[in-house]
């Protein structure tokens, strides 16, 4: 799925936790997922994740368990 970037946003600061690169925040209303608002990404967890070479399988891994319910 392809996001248009009027949905994105990126926050130094979210929810009072502060992040070097910054919070990508994606405004999910739109697509009617129940309970499901934005999602919410600490960019400096990506940037771990590429300096570490794991694959695009691991990092949807690593989001997927920060969702609630996970």
């Amino acid at each position: 799925m392809r996001i248009s970037r009027e949905r994105l946003k990126i926050e130094p600061v979210l929810a009072g936790k502060e992040s070097k690169a910054g919070w990508l925040v994606i405004d999910l209303k739109a697509l009617e997922l129940e309970g499901v608002q934005r999602l919410e990404v600490d960019l400096d967890d990506v940037e771990g994740l590429r300096a570490k070479g794991d694959t695009a399988r691991s990092l949807f891994e690593s989001l997927r368990k920060k969702l609630p319910g996970e």
